[in-house]
């Protein structure tokens, strides 16, 4: 049973590693393919690498001291378990998690969190201490920063800031050119 799983585990990854071969010199030249301009890389340059999502497609950068949550196979070929798109970046000691997405251009740094069922797009930052969950949308130029959460069905769109320790949650939407900061609470 053992010998049978190993004899399984080392095909897997043998196929995940030509497969991984085969790609990158007919489809991609490298493994930069999140990288959009090589003049300007992601996460201010800090070392990491573009990633896989666990359906196969191309997944945005990770930063080596960022935490995305992943699957191996056999422990070698590693797959994000949140959805990343090709151009998003998650960089310093941010962590992406559970059913997360993370999309278009987004970007999570510092040390924020975006966890269960949240949606990053657009030009959306996520930045500091602030933490993204629940089924919450941050999307277009808005940024959620500083010590600020945004959890149930909350929107926070357009060019809106959310910062402090302000609370969005439940239905509340935040969007437009909204500055909602400090210990003020939307619902």
């Amino acid at each position: 049973m053992i010998l049978m799983f190993l004899r399984s585990c080392f095909f897997t990854s043998f196929l995940s590693s030509l497969f991984l071969f085969s790609s990158s010199l007919f489809a991609f030249a490298a493994d930069d393919w999140c990288i959009e301009n090589p003049a300007h890389p992601p996460c201010e340059g800090l070392p990491g690498n573009c990633t896989i999502n666990s359906d196969g497609s191309l997944g945005g950068f990770v930063a080596d001291t960022a935490n995305v949550e992943s699957t191996s196979i056999c422990g070698f070929f590693s797959k994000n378990i949140p959805y990343l798109a090709r151009y998003t970046q998650v960089c310093d000691s941010a962590v992406v998690a559970g059913n997360a997405q993370i999309l278009e251009y987004a970007q999570v740094y510092g040390n924020a969190r975006v966890f269960q069922n949240a949606i990053i797009f657009g030009h959306a930052r996520i930045f500091e201490n602030a933490r993204v969950y629940g089924f919450a949308f941050v999307y277009e130029n808005a940024l959620v920063c500083e010590n600020a959460l945004v959890s149930g069905h909350a929107y926070v769109y357009g060019n809106a800031r959310v910062s402090g320790d302000a609370l969005v949650f439940q239905d509340a939407r935040i969007q437009g050119n909204d500055i909602l900061f400090g210990g003020l609470h939307a619902h």
